[in-house]
């Protein structure tokens, strides 16, 4: 085999090893990391019990505007002194589950969030306020939260999730055991012209 190939097979093996020893690194390592999501934005009108708009003295409807955050731990190791910083923090909010937490001025803080661990704050504001004025950032000791996009989707029962992974598992040997074919073609073409 030529010199040149040698070295050029060396080159992308080595690289190859450095990508994946990273990879592998920031897989296996223990460390927090908080994302968030907020859902169920809504607003009501207030009603009397015989169903017509509650209209104090000024005479018009009294809207009452709602929104979820949904803070959660996805690492693999504890959120240390999470703060949820707001820009307005409306006086009713509720942490479901309920947890130990401490709120000073704009700021809730939660002293930590276990692995795998999820709450969801609640809050209820008036007009003019809009949710995109409350929650502002949040963070912890080791990380920023990031947001996550979130949708509702259908779940599959249990026995399709194992039928898809087997497909895919059988996709992925096939894949490689082809790239493995095309490899040795490649090599021993190479092997019997020079």
């Amino acid at each position: 085999m030529r010199p040149e190939i040698i070295q050029i097979i060396q080159f992308f093996s080595s690289l190859a090893i450095t990508i994946i020893g990273l990879l592998l690194t920031q897989f296996f390592q223990k460390k927090p990391k908080l994302i968030r999501f907020t859902s169920h934005i809504s607003e009501v009108i207030l009603k009397n019990t015989d169903g017509t708009n509650y209209m104090p003295e000024h005479g018009q409807p009294v809207p009452v505007r709602s929104h979820s955050l949904v803070i959660g731990n996805i690492g693999k190791a504890p959120a240390r002194n999470v703060r949820i910083m707001h820009g307005v923090l409306p006086n009713n909010y509720t942490i479901s589950p309920p947890i130990n937490h401490q709120k000073e001025n704009n700021e809730i803080s939660i002293e930590s969030l276990a692995p795998g661990e999820f709450i969801s704050i609640t809050y209820l504001y008036f007009p003019p306020l809009l949710w995109s004025q409350i929650d502002l950032l949040i963070k912890c000791d080791e990380c920023l939260s990031v947001p996550a996009n979130m949708q509702h989707i259908h779940i599959l029962p249990e026995w399709l999730k194992v039928i898809l992974y087997f497909l895919l598992f059988v996709g992925a040997v096939t894949t490689v055991y082809f790239a493995i074919g095309i490899i040795l073609c490649f090599y021993n073409s190479c092997i019997i012209n020079h």
